[in-house]
């Protein structure tokens, strides 16, 4: 989406043939594009389960697990 994005608003590529071209959703490039939806503090995909801090832990306390045998 980003990229897709980028080369409307800096290529001056359409936003169809952008859509096509990196297989995204026609309308939503365009309310972008058009700042009906901003798109710096849009967060596209899920909210992470997990903060860093808590991921690092998780992490840290498997690779001791593993260690243990």
């Amino acid at each position: 989406m980003t990229a897709a994005y980028r080369s409307v608003k800096e290529d001056g590529m359409p936003v169809l043939k952008a859509s096509r071209v990196y297989r995204v959703p026609e309308t939503t490039l365009r309310d972008r594009v058009l700042l009906k939806i901003d798109p710096d503090t849009c967060v596209m995909g899920k909210v992470p389960m997990f903060d860093q801090f808590q991921e690092a832990k998780i992490v840290e306390h498997f690779k001791n697990m593993a260690a243990l045998g």
